[in-house]
């Protein structure tokens, strides 16, 4: 009798694919099969690759079982094979943790389209609102002008760990909150964030809302905040609000060019006795600690703010470099968003961004 093979393309280099066995329909655990042949059992069978699950929300379907299960620590690794164009919303609680992360050498390198992305044609929610730990990590998110489903990227969702996110251009109909309750938010980029309608407010970055985690805010670059048909002075880079219930952490960010109707690059509540802000950088005098720096320009900062070709890392001689703070190594917060770890790169001084 036959066995039909199921197995996992673990990588794929030039002509070398590694497979990784799954499972097969007669039990024989990890046994290699002898030979491969079509249904007829005669005609030796063309083999034909792919992803084990296509899209993201295939695999975030699978949680309770394939892709997770009980007792294990779920991973999803997207690929930059084509592009995604959906929104997720992971709730499972099944597996012990959660992760959806890009493959090594998929991932993007702070620049948009070099990597596995989401570009969105529709109004999609992205959230991870399960009680067990979720990471989320390396994609880029290009809402391509579209609005959100929420109020913005993870605008309510309690995840524990995100880091190495490009997020830009949305243009949503309505308040924005985006990060709002992550636990651990670093080494991420936003950009081109517009609320275009009259009321509500635009925030690039929120680290609030009264959870009993403690929230940080590391290592993160906002630009171009704006709230378009606001008459109000409604839109912030980095928003910090709520005066109870946590502690809060937000060193070595960049929030430059809060643009139309802009309330300020910074906004932290920093009467609240377990609130750390400093070692940040703004445009107007709004980055508040003694170790900050204000009144900067953002062309004298980053590589490009050409529309359409936005490149947000840090130009030569620009004041950001080596003016951060070392944050130790939690949640991942010494590699930046190249994928480069700060400590390698710089000893002791790192960049803020």
């Amino acid at each position: 009798s036959m066995s039909d093979y199921s197995f996992r393309v673990t990588t794929i280099s030039g002509s070398d694919i590694t497979l990784t066995y799954v499972s097969d329909t007669m039990d024989s655990g990890d046994a290699d099969p002898i030979y491969m042949v079509d249904d007829d059992f005669v005609s030796q069978a063309p083999v034909v690759f792919q992803r084990f699950y296509s899209t993201i929300t295939l695999w975030e379907a699978a949680l309770d079982s394939d892709a997770g299960g009980s007792g294990n620590d779920a991973v999803g690794e997207c690929y930059n094979d084509s592009v995604f164009d959906e929104g997720f919303s992971i709730d499972d609680t099944t597996p012990d943790s959660i992760k959806l992360t890009v493959a090594a050498g998929e991932e993007h390198d702070g620049i948009a389209g070099t990597g596995a992305r989401i570009v969105c044609t529709g109004t999609y929610t992205f959230e991870a609102n399960s009680s067990v730990s979720t990471t989320i990590e390396k994609l880029e998110i290009d809402h391509n002008g579209q609005q959100s489903a929420s109020n913005g990227f993870l605008s309510g969702s309690e995840t524990d760990k995100v880091n190495r996110i490009l997020l830009h251009d949305l243009a949503h109909n309505g308040w924005i909150r985006q990060f709002r309750s992550v636990v651990s938010l670093s080494n991420t980029i936003i950009y081109n964030t517009d609320n275009t309608a009259a009321y509500g407010g635009t925030y690039g970055i929120e680290c609030g809302g009264c959870y009993t985690s403690n929230l940080e805010r590391h290592n993160c670059t906002v630009w171009n905040t704006t709230s378009s048909n606001n008459t109000g002075p409604d839109a912030i880079g980095i928003r910090g609000a709520c005066s109870t219930g946590n502690t809060r952490s937000i060193k070595n960010c960049i929030s430059i060019n809060t643009g139309t109707n802009a309330d300020a690059d910074f906004s932290i509540d920093v009467t609240h006795a377990n609130t750390t802000v400093d070692y940040n950088m703004s445009a107007d005098s709004s980055a508040t600690g003694s170790n900050s720096i204000t009144g900067v320009s953002d062309s004298t900062q980053f590589v490009s703010t050409v529309n359409g070709s936005e490149d947000l890392h840090l130009k030569t001689g620009a004041d950001a470099l080596r003016a951060g703070v070392d944050l130790g190594t939690t949640n991942g917060v010494n590699i930046d968003i190249n994928g480069s770890d700060r400590d390698v790169l710089t000893a002791t001084l790192w960049d803020m961004r």
